[in-house]
């Protein structure tokens, strides 16, 4: 009986780690589900760089469209507003940003209207 419980004893050390197989199979399962984590967190990234330009090429296209505005204002009609398309100069606020806008008439009646498109590129 005393052979009993000596063996009894060494089986339970034994059972009280862990064999390599079963640590192998749960790093690869760990590794496996960082890797998951791990590729979603890039994807969450990604649009917000995207819509971080997105707000910059906004910002610039109302700086243009502001430019212009100001120039109807005080009776600039020539020039940057005449009909046809125009481009940008680069703005230091702006880097790798180029903007172009087309001045197109509305009406062909003597009040002019003009519709401007502006678009922004990076």
């Amino acid at each position: 009986m005393l052979a009993h419980k000596k063996s009894s004893y060494f089986y339970l050390n034994a059972r009280r780690s862990f064999t390599l197989v079963e640590v192998i199979i749960a790093s690869v399962i760990f590794i496996i589900a960082a890797a998951g984590v791990l590729s979603t967190i890039g994807l969450m990234n990604s649009p917000s760089l995207s819509n971080s330009s997105r707000i910059t090429a906004m910002t610039f296209a109302k700086k243009v469209a502001d430019g212009l505005h100001k120039d109807v204002k005080s009776g600039i009609t020539a020039g940057n507003l005449s009909v046809g398309a125009h481009g940008v100069a680069a703005d230091p606020l702006f880097p790798g940003f180029t903007a172009s806008y087309v001045v197109s008439l509305i009406t062909t009646d003597t009040n002019g209207l003009r519709k401007v498109d502006v678009t922004v590129t990076w």
